[in-house]
């Protein structure tokens, strides 16, 4: 079976090629020769009665018909393609030429020759041969009078008779016509093989997409680039807009593997680091609870609420932390719609300061906010602003030391068009450079973060490294922007919303 569409083509346009050439040769054959019959026949349709009169001359100045047949015996002598015959009234041949010749019908159809001397029918007007049993030949005929008594009858001359067909078919195989059949199959040769190119040429792009899609199937190579796209002519048909449908197609489809297989690898590392901060808190936890039992006749009152107090830490960071891990979940699923609405940025985080006052003084840490006095509103939903602001601020004070400074700035930002930038700026310990492109990723900390009390005192706090994840993706569901650069002493984190409008 031929699966190839170009062969099928082929094979479509050889049999196209030559069922046209086969008719158009015929059908070119069939009108030369009525063309030809008809021309003959005009030019001869006065033949038959300027033979008449020389005829009625001979045959009545004796009546004799033996002198008919001499009469018509000279004549064919002058003009050998034709062929006289003298019919009754009825069509009967009364005398023809060649004696020694029989007749294959006795009779002529009288149809064709009322047709002719009515002179109304369109020419060429085929008249039967009587030498041919159902041959047809253009003639001539004209009235005759057939001697006193007797009704008319008619003198019928066929135009290309016996004689000038055998001359016919001894010059079907002259050169010129051998000539013409020969340029007439290489006109048809040439049609083919151009066809067959102008095929090849319209089926490679279909081809060579054909190719490309079956390495995609077999992901043996990636969708072409849009530079290699452009590369190639440009085109506009039908076949370079499937093949551009295609590569946008595999690149999308590539696209969502690599985000499938990227997703899949933080599944399994969100459920190695969840496993981790998990067991640790639960560690201790159970640690201490099995202390409390095994220990419960020696333990002094001090002791166990020491013992209790490091229990209870623990249990409430394993809470804070199943409920981080609900609320990054819900921010993946945007199952909420954000209900946005202009408000006053001085005035949330004054009342974001206020709540934290008391854990900064006891910290001996200063809180500082500074905001020109024409600042715009923002848009966006209050209370996922005030949750980003009491995670950076938290996250600041956990890394500001005693005697240190926490600043709040807010201003118009003019690199992000309509926006207001915020600022969270803390001294003491610096982020490294190399940790700074990740601290927004999930459950992403430093080493000496990581380091920093294993029993969970400090960590309790931390959100096991999700708090700027969830700042991040709270950030981003408000339009807006966040970063982080941390220098000599110096930590900021930034993030931008767009001003109400």
């Amino acid at each position: 079976m031929i699966r190839s569409l170009y062969a099928r083509l082929a094979i479509v346009l050889v049999g196209v090629v030559v069922l046209v050439g086969a008719a158009g040769i015929g059908v070119t054959m069939a009108l030369n020769a009525v063309w030809v019959h008809e021309v003959r026949q005009q030019a001869s349709a006065s033949l038959a009665g300027q033979l008449v009169r020389a005829i009625d001359d001979a045959y009545a100045s004796d009546g004799d018909p033996v002198a008919l047949r001499r009469e018509l015996e000279r004549i064919t002598l002058i003009d050998h393609v034709i062929e006289p015959y003298v019919l009754d009234a009825s069509g009967r041949v009364l005398a023809f030429t060649g004696a020694d010749r029989t007749l294959a019908s006795e009779r002529v159809s009288l149809a064709p020759i009322r047709a002719f001397l009515g002179g109304r029918a369109s020419l060429p007007i085929m008249g039967d041969d009587p030498r041919e049993a159902g041959g047809t030949k253009i003639f001539s005929v004209a009235p005759m009078s057939l001697g006193a008594g007797r009704d008319p009858g008619y003198l019928y001359v066929l135009v290309g008779g016996e004689v000038h067909d055998s001359v016919v078919r001894a010059l079907r195989g002259s050169y010129v016509l051998r000539l013409a059949a020969l340029v007439g199959l290489a006109a048809l040769l040439i049609g083919l093989s151009g066809g067959l190119v102008g095929f090849f040429l319209l089926t490679r792009p279909l081809h060579a997409l054909t190719e490309e899609v079956e390495r995609f199937r077999r992901a043996e190579v990636m969708p072409r680039t849009d530079l290699e796209a452009t590369a190639e002519p440009v085109r506009t048909d039908e076949i370079a807009r499937l093949s551009g449908a295609f590569d946008h197609m595999a690149a999308r489809v590539r696209e969502q593997v690599t985000t499938l297989t990227e997703r899949d690898a933080l599944r399994r590392e969100l459920v190695a680091d969840v496993s981790h901060d998990l067991r640790t808190p639960l560690a201790v936890l159970r640690g201490y609870l099995e202390t409390m039992r095994m220990k419960e006749a020696t333990l002094g009152r001090a002791e166990r609420l020491d013992y209790l107090g490091v229990a209870q830490r623990n249990a409430e960071r394993l809470d804070g932390l199943i409920d981080t891990l609900f609320e990054l979940a819900r921010l993946d699923a945007r199952d909420a719609p954000i209900d946005a609405e202009p408000f006053s940025v001085a005035e949330l985080v004054q009342d974001v300061l206020a709540s934290l006052t008391l854990a900064a003084r006891d910290q001996g840490t200063e809180l500082r906010f500074s905001s020109p006095p024409d600042l715009p509103f923002v848009r966006g939903e209050i209370a996922l602003i005030e949750r980003v602001l009491v995670n950076l601020l938290g996250n600041a004070l956990r890394h500001t030391p005693a005697d240190g400074r926490v600043e709040i700035g807010a201003a118009s930002h003019n690199d992000d068009g309509e926006a207001v930038r915020f600022s969270i700026i803390n001294t003491g310990e610096t982020i490294p450079g190399a940790d700074l492109p990740y601290v927004f990723e999930r459950f992403y900390r430093s080493d000496t973060s990581r380091s920093r009390d294993e029993t969970g005192m400090d960590a309790a706090t931390s959100n096991a490294g999700l708090g700027l994840s969830i700042v991040k993706a709270l950030v981003e569901s408000q339009h807006g922007r966040v970063g982080v650069q941390s220098a000599s002493g110096r930590t900021e984190f930034w993030f931008t919303l767009p001003r109400a409008e």
